[in-house]
């Protein structure tokens, strides 16, 4: 067994320093203490083994593998850094290179990860890891797409993953992957905004979610469905595309991958004057992730839904909530106007009143200014 093993490779060096097989046996600890999860071990035996120059790229390799287990990402890929670049040649420099890249992924460092895995499609068009590389790539250059600070970046990043996902199509027909790149075709699209692009997406994901093997997989694919049909305005298509993705949401909390299906889900229910789904979804959200990236929309998207079941006070307070957690959210003023404007229509003048009245108190620079202003007026001739 490997625990046997571990200690007999290690007390053949305590017992034989001299010996020529110390630097086979601290290889062989290593792999023994890699198959026992004891990562730390494992990357001191690869450290040493890898002073035994024939040793070196596969010893450094799996030391670059072990610190990856443990965590320590950027000391994994200055580790597998510097082993593919000692050893550019060798058999194992194709996952070597691989899966540098993927510390780098995980690092959020997308543009070298995107060097570095077309560099490996490129490199081995044929290897084994050429499938794993362009989706990785395409992967890469989306999330630069997301994060860039100007338009042209976006494009020029939105245009590389299409790229990739099309040079894994025409490369790799027979790939375990094809789903997958087919689900990043479609967020490809999705991430150029257009309704075109949005309904031409919408035909990928609905033949993933109808064929897709894994529940994960299925629940990736309607995530994004819903976002396309959340762009074209179907709302209650998100809605019930989205019914078992909340469901799995609320059983995995905090840490699911879907979290913020809540508030898509919400701002959707909301849009179908559902609102006691809206509510409860929204609240999910700021219960569950109260540091979210989503937490102003959340917010609204409560105090909106609320308002709509005259619960003008739970508004006043979600608002309120807003204020205090986010004082700064550009959403405060807008959505204030618009509770006014919910007031109104419901005849609740008193209501509307107090709300115009802050959005007015915020000063004529505001775009909502004007409206407020006549909302004000209408509501005290209403009143009277």
């Amino acid at each position: 067994d490997f625990a046997n093993a571990g200690k007999a490779y290690t007390d053949l060096e305590k017992n034989f320093p001299e010996s020529r097989h110390v630097p086979a046996a601290r290889l062989n600890a290593g792999y023994a203490f890699y198959e026992l999860k004891d990562f730390k071990a494992a990357a001191t035996q690869f450290e040493l083994a890898s002073k035994e120059p024939e040793q070196a790229p596969a010893a450094s390799y799996w030391r670059g593998m072990s610190q990856k287990q443990t965590g320590d990402l950027a000391g994994a890929a200055a580790v597998l850094k510097g082993a593919f670049e000692a050893h550019p040649q060798n058999p194992i420099a194709e996952q070597v290179l691989f899966q540098w890249a993927d510390c780098e992924l995980r690092l959020s460092q997308f543009d070298a990860a995107e060097a570095h895995f077309a560099d490996v499609a490129k490199r081995w068009p044929q290897g084994q890891w050429a499938d794993d590389a362009l989706y990785f790539a395409g992967e890469s250059a989306l999330q630069r797409a997301n994060r860039a600070l100007n338009t042209e970046t976006r494009n020029a990043a939105i245009q590389a993953a299409e790229s990739y996902t099309k040079q894994f199509a025409a490369t790799q027909p027979n790939s375990g992957l094809k789903m997958y790149n087919d689900l990043l075709r479609g967020r490809v699209m999705l991430a150029r905004g257009t309704d075109a692009d949005a309904t031409a997406s919408i035909g990928l994901f609905t033949g993933i979610v109808s064929s897709a093997q894994r529940p994960q997989t299925q629940l990736q694919a309607r995530y994004h469905l819903a976002r396309a049909q959340q762009k074209l305005k179907q709302h209650a298509a998100v809605i019930e595309t989205l019914a078992p993705v909340i469901e799995q949401v609320r059983k995995d909390g905090a840490l699911s991958e879907f979290i913020d299906a809540l508030v898509m889900f919400a701002s959707s229910a909301l849009a179908e004057k559902k609102s006691p789904e809206s509510v409860a979804a929204a609240a999910d959200y700021i219960r569950l992730v109260p540091k979210g990236e989503q937490l102003d929309q959340a917010f609204v998207t409560k105090a909106l839904a609320e308002s709509g079941l005259k619960q003008f006070d739970a508004a006043k307070q979600s608002l309120a909530q807003l204020k205090s957690v986010l004082p700064n959210s550009p959403l405060i003023v807008r959505t204030t106007l618009q509770l006014a404007e919910s007031a109104y229509s419901q005849k609740q003048f008193d209501a509307s009143l107090e709300w115009y009245a802050v959005v007015v108190a915020a000063g004529p620079q505001s775009p909502h200014f004007v409206p407020a202003l006549s909302g004000q007026a209408w509501s005290q001739f209403e009143k009277k």
